[in-house]
């Protein structure tokens, strides 16, 4: 569906895809020409999220999301709010408190994952209730 409620379900799913390293549904999703600026300033590509989204290799314990707002505005979806994501990476483990702001676009009768940008919370926020 073309409004808010069809993107607040496109991003549950990118979510539980994310948590299932569903790489499938992963490569449905994500746009091909997806960018998103990570935690340390890195850009990432489409095929980076497939490449390091590999079962064995990431595994997402934790991945909840708070005070998000949806805006639609054509074929256009804008979801910003504050996340936490834990997990492990190649066996290391990580715990992220995150501001984010996700960007879809409609296509095809679905909302694709197309630009995304996330900037760590080092001190406690102060914008509102926190994860």
């Amino acid at each position: 569906m073309k409004n808010i409620e069809g993107l607040e379900a496109g991003f549950r799913v990118l979510r539980k895809s994310l948590m299932n390293c569903d790489t499938l549904e992963l490569d449905r999703l994500i746009f091909d020409d997806h960018t998103g600026f990570g935690l340390n300033g890195t850009i990432g590509s489409k095929t980076d999220i497939l490449d390091n989204f590999i079962p064995g290799l990431t595994a997402i314990t934790e991945y909840s999301v708070k005070g998000e707002t949806y805006e639609v505005h054509g074929d256009i979806g804008i979801i910003t709010g504050q996340g936490r994501i834990s997990g492990s990476y190649q066996g290391h483990e990580f715990h992220h408190r995150v501001l984010f702001t996700d960007i879809f676009k409609y296509d095809g009768n679905l909302w694709k994952y197309h630009r995304a940008q996330v900037t760590e919370i080092k001190a406690e926020y102060q914008g509102g209730e926190s994860l």
